[in-house]
């Protein structure tokens, strides 16, 4: 299965991601997934009008994906922490390459135009921390 991961603020965003798994998200900012033995908790906090904070919980039984699509805005920067009981595997694809990373924790920082793909452990728990921040703020701060 491949999911389609976008995190651009938005009220409706919660409930796209859910269609995706044929559900609906308990709220704007809370979604829990359960499919026989496979577990897809998220939760979004929406710091100011730039920046989003999720916090993931994943237990899948099949494999598990995120598309190869670039979140299309020059506007965020993600940082992600994902710590699993097995390996999970990011892909960092550009034009002609193709970077691959495997651990049980992995911090990324990347821009929007970069395109991320996760390979998520089968049956196996994975927890993530992904905050999106706008570039101008990122630039402030290592200034």
């Amino acid at each position: 299965m491949e999911i389609e991961v976008n995190l651009k603020p938005s009220r409706e965003w919660m409930g796209n991601f859910a269609k995706q798994f044929g559900a609906e998200a308990q709220s704007p900012n809370k979604f829990h997934y359960v499919d026989n033995q496979s577990i897809f908790r998220l939760n979004s906090l929406r710091f100011d009008n730039d920046t989003v904070i999720l916090i993931g919980d994943i237990n899948w039984s099949r494999p598990l994906n995120t598309l190869k699509t670039p979140l299309n805005t020059n506007e965020y920067w993600t940082l992600i922490f994902i710590d699993s009981e097995d390996n999970h595997i990011n892909y960092l694809l550009s034009d002609n390459k193709k970077e691959e990373i495997r651990s049980k924790r992995t911090i990324l920082m990347y821009n929007s135009k970069m395109l991320v793909d996760t390979h998520w452990p089968i049956g196996k728990r994975s927890r993530f921390v992904s905050i999106s921040f706008r570039q101008e703020w990122l630039q402030e701060k290592l200034i």
